[in-house]
C-alpha cells in the first residue's frame, strides 16, 4: 500500500509532511485567535460591551471551562446539565471565528508562504520544502493559490486527498497534483568560513 515510487528522489515521506501540516494548523489557530480577539475587543468596545477576550477572561477567572473554536453554534444549557457538568463552559468560536481562521489567515498562510520560498513555518522546522515538479525556481501566484485551495479539497471525504501520498505511484497528493508541486526534504545549507 505505501507508495514506492517517487516523482523526485528527494521527496519527502508522509509523516514529515503531516507533522509540518499540523505545525501550521496550529500556528494559523494562534493567529486566527489573535486576530478574532483583537477584532472582537474593538467592535465590543465601539458599542460600549465587553469581547470575547473579556469575556474569556472572565470566565477563566470564575473557574468555567473554555473551548475555543470547537463547535460552530454554543450548544443549549440542557446538553451541559446532562453532561453532568457542575461548572458553566464559555465557547469561543462560531462562524465568524471559523471564517477567519479557516479561509482567510489560513489562506494567506498558505499562499504567502508558497509563493515566497515554498516553506512554511511547520515546512521550515521540519526541513521540507514546496517545489514546483516542472521545476522552475518558485511557485507562481496562482500556483499558489491553486495548492493552497487544494488543501481544503484534500480534506473533504475524510481527508483522502492527503492521505493519498501513501499509494500513489508518484507520491503526490491531491493538492500536489492540482498545483503541480511536491515536498522535497530541504538540506542544510552551509556556510562558508570567511
Amino acid at each position: 500500500m505505501i507508495q514506492r515510487h517517487k516523482a523526485r528522489p528527494d521527496q519527502a515521506r508522509f509523516f514529515r509532511r503531516f507533522l509540518a501540516f499540523m505545525l501550521d494548523n496550529l500556528i494559523i489557530m494562534i493567529i486566527a485567535l489573535i486576530v478574532f480577539f483583537s477584532f472582537s475587543e474593538i467592535a465590543a468596545a465601539r458599542r460600549g460591551e465587553r469581547g470575547e477576550f473579556s469575556r474569556m477572561w472572565s470566565a477563566i477567572k470564575n473557574g468555567e471551562s473554555v473551548v475555543i473554536g470547537i463547535n460552530k453554534t454554543h450548544p443549549p444549557a440542557e446538553a451541559e446539565t446532562e453532561l453532568g457538568q457542575d461548572k458553566k463552559t464559555f465557547y469561543i468560536g462560531g462562524e465568524k471565528f471559523n471564517l477567519i481562521s479557516e479561509f482567510l489567515i489560513g489562506y494567506l498562510y498558505y499562499i504567502l508562504f508558497f509563493r515566497f520560498g515554498g516553506r512554511t513555518i511547520g515546512k521550515r522546522l521540519l526541513r521540507l520544502r514546496v517545489v514546483d515538479l516542472e521545476g522552475r525556481p518558485r511557485l507562481g501566484w496562482y500556483q499558489s493559490l491553486e495548492r493552497t485551495h487544494g488543501y481544503a479539497a484534500s480534506a473533504l471525504l475524510a481527508f483522502m486527498g492527503f492521505l493519498q501520498v501513501l499509494w500513489d505511484h508518484n507520491g503526490l497528493a491531491m493538492h500536489d497534483k492540482l498545483a503541480g508541486t511536491t515536498v522535497i526534504r530541504h538540506k542544510k545549507e552551509s556556510k562558508g568560513r570567511l
